[in-house]
């Protein structure tokens, strides 16, 4: 840390902000024809790594990808992600050199502001990092390459990373962690299945609590959960006195004059 005291107070001031910062950011907001396209290339690659670390390991045919990551992370690209003490804020430092990843150790400082288990945590902030990996290699191995650049530091951190490549790691792993299969796996997820069908309205308090349930269930954080149901069409956001209201969507739209 600098010897200047207002710069140390200025990175302080830093740290504590981002201590602050959600897992999974969405300050950038791509364009709907970006988003199908960054769904549609997410869930190819879900679908091949997951199905290479199957034909390596058939006994884990049902496991969540959750559960799976560790695996296709170290025996499928093998590429390390090692837990070891990071500056407060940030949960995860990627290098491409090495290569090599490192989680934070003390992730249940973020497991408190995402009401999630530390190991839920976790799971999302390496299908975060693995998101980073697969889509963004070539963009940094690009700037490492530029003259000027410190070759001997860990290239990117979290901080580091711009809005567009957050937004795009944090949609890789919402659509890692939750699939459909996955979802109606799970008793909670296969009664909201049902009450689309059926055209059963639920509160969004409701809802709120079903994502809390599926989270837990798959592994991952409720926000992941939360994004992944509005992505894949099973969730709607109602904008109700200037506050966010959660809709099931139903499978088959009932037209307004039917409901006369």
């Amino acid at each position: 840390m600098s010897d200047d005291p207002i710069e140390t107070k200025a990175l302080e001031r830093e740290m504590t902000m981002m201590s602050k910062e959600p897992v999974l950011r969405w300050d950038y907001e791509g364009t709907a024809e970006e988003r199908q396209a960054l769904l549609a290339r997410c869930a190819e690659d879900r679908d091949h790594l997951v199905g290479k670390v199957l034909a390596y390991y058939p006994r884990l045919k049902g496991r969540t990808p959750a559960d799976l990551l560790v695996d296709i992370v170290s025996d499928v690209l093998d590429y390390p992600m090692i837990s070891r003490p990071l500056t407060k804020g940030q949960f995860g430092l990627q290098s491409f050199q090495e290569p090599e990843t490192w989680i934070n150790d003390r992730l249940e400082d973020f497991a408190d502001m995402e009401g999630s288990e530390t190991q839920c945590v976790e799971a999302t902030v390496r299908a975060l990092m693995l998101g980073h990996l697969r889509l963004h290699t070539e963009e940094m191995r690009a700037m490492m390459a530029e003259p000027g650049f410190k070759d001997s530091l860990p290239p990117m951190s979290v901080a580091s990373w711009s809005s567009r490549q957050k937004w795009e790691a944090s949609v890789y792993a919402t659509v890692f962690l939750v699939s459909p299969e996955d979802v109606i796996r799970i008793s909670t997820g296969r009664a909201m299945s049902k009450a689309r069908k059926s055209g059963e309205v639920w509160s969004s308090e409701m809802i709120s609590t079903s994502l809390r349930i599926l989270a837990e269930g798959l592994g991952t954080i409720p926000s992941a959960v939360r994004c992944a149901l509005i992505d894949l069409g099973w969730l709607a956001v109602d904008q109700i006195d200037g506050e966010e209201q959660l809709r099931l969507v139903p499978l088959h739209p009932v037209a307004p004059e039917s409901r006369l």
